[in-house]
């Protein structure tokens, strides 16, 4: 119960997608958050009857203001491109599964900068045990 993918760093003031694919045995969704909010999310998604959908017809998914975007419920093997408004405040958002339980594991950070290659030199992404190679 883990995104691939830790950190996305995206420009300030430009919209952008996340491609979002599932290729686990649970289901699972991606909800972008603002900065600070991803307990607050998390918990409140707990509160909902299963049966409930958003405005939108997504499970798990509540009418939070701090939610900036977010996927639909996908089973496994499905996938959702995210279109993304452009964020102007720059800040370090996140991004969590509300499915139940979920929440506390499964999330990462979304950077919203104006300078992205200035931030990516200054911080380095964590790379994954798997993919170290010594020679």
């Amino acid at each position: 119960m883990r995104y691939d993918t830790p950190r996305l760093v995206v420009p300030a003031g430009k919209a952008f997608e996340i491609i979002f694919e599932n290729p686990d045995v649970m289901p699972h969704n991606l909800v972008v958050v603002e900065p600070g909010a991803r307990e607050r999310v998390g918990a409140e998604a707990m509160t909902l009857p299963p049966e409930h959908l958003d405005r939108s017809g997504r499970a798990w998914v509540t009418e939070s203001r701090q939610i900036v975007a977010a996927t639909k419920l996908l089973e496994t093997g499905q996938s959702e491109t995210l279109r993304i408004r452009a964020i102007r405040d720059e800040g370090v958002y996140e991004y969590v599964c509300t499915f139940p339980g979920h929440w506390t594991v499964m999330f990462g950070q979304l950077v919203v900068t104006k300078d992205v290659d200035a931030f990516l030199k200054n911080n380095p992404a964590p790379v994954p045990a798997a993919t170290v190679h010594n020679h």
